[in-house]
């Protein structure tokens, strides 16, 4: 698995379009651009949101947090989560997005996979995607999720489910 990282600036906290300050529980989106070698990042207003433009490098929906520090669940509790869902067909996208988050703060890594007839024997296989799998940083068993892509329609839910488990944000409050 090959991933890159970006330096891309902090959420602003201000619309990009009409220069109104967004306030806690406000709806935005967020517009990735490529400008040369750089990724820039641009946070607009629900209201006014008119789509991604066709240039767009990525775009997503957010809701802003409360202001002040918003602590992180441990990442141990995170991975011990993520090792309580193995085998549930329901928590699939949940995994692979948490796994991906845990990967991004540097918890996770990729791991080899190592076969000989083209599958993992330990692997996830019937979950009808390909095993990732992720060596815990600091030692511990590796950690398999499967690559899936959840349907378009559940992504805000699994958005809202990630941010209530990692920040403790009830899903009420960070939907718009």
């Amino acid at each position: 698995m090959f991933t890159t990282d970006y330096p891309i600036r902090r959420f602003a906290r201000r619309c990009a379009v009409s220069g109104r300050s967004l306030r806690a529980g406000d709806t935005y989106y967020s517009v990735l651009h490529e400008a040369g070698a750089e990724v820039t990042r641009q946070d607009i207003g629900a209201d006014a949101w008119t789509g991604a433009p066709n240039e767009a490098v990525a775009w997503w929906r957010g809701c802003v947090a409360p202001a002040g520090p918003t602590e992180a669940a441990p990442n141990d509790v995170l991975i011990k989560l993520l090792r309580d869902w193995d085998g549930d067909a329901s928590k699939v996208a949940l995994r692979q997005l948490l796994a991906l988050l845990l990967q991004r703060r540097r918890v996770l890594r990729p791991a080899p996979t190592l076969s000989l007839f083209g599958g993992d024997a330990d692997s996830p296989a019937d979950a009808g995607g390909v095993p990732l799998r992720f060596a815990v940083v600091g030692g511990g068993e590796p950690v398999t999720v499967v690559d899936c892509v959840p349907e378009r329609d559940r992504l805000v839910e699994l958005q809202q489910q990630l941010t209530e488990i990692v920040y403790g944000i009830p899903a009420s409050e960070a939907a718009a």
